[in-house]
């Protein structure tokens, strides 16, 4: 029996894989402007530069780690999309993104740095879980 979720995971997954990569490039450049930031402020002696520049450091960092593992669990989302029996591992990792995605959006707050869009990162964790769990559901009826 073919795995209900298999079109879902493989979509997300490859939409997952194009953004974490645009993420993690968009990160690593704010990571080298967090840097600059701070070396250039707290040279020139300007008040609150390092605090600035520590946040987009931190929160470049944050992005970096959630853009390896969203491109991680995209890449064994493609891969495993057909798989039944791999589909409660699938879960697991949606489960683990949205955890990601939600610790990242309260970094965003607390920085002062959220938009409404934020709230989108989550969109595509949910419909990971969402197809992993259609893939374990059709495990489970082949049992």
């Amino acid at each position: 029996m073919e795995a209900k979720g298999k079109t879902l995971m493989k979509v997300v997954s490859i939409v997952m894989i194009v953004g974490s990569v645009l993420g993690i490039i968009a990160a690593i450049i704010m990571l080298i402007g967090g840097g600059a930031v701070a070396a250039i402020g707290g040279a020139s002696g300007l008040e609150g530069s390092g605090v600035v520049g520590g946040t987009l450091i931190g929160l470049s960092i944050v992005t970096i780690v959630v853009g390896v593992i969203e491109l991680l669990a995209g890449i064994f989302g493609v891969k495993e999309c057909g798989n039944v029996e791999m589909a409660p591992k699938c879960f697991k990792y949606g489960i683990v993104l949205i955890i990601l995605v939600a610790v990242e959006i309260i970094f965003s707050i607390v920085t002062g740095g959220f938009k409404i869009m934020d709230l989108l990162g989550f969109l595509f964790p949910v419909l990971y879980t969402l197809a992993a769990n259609m893939n374990k559901q059709t495990n489970s009826i082949t049992d």
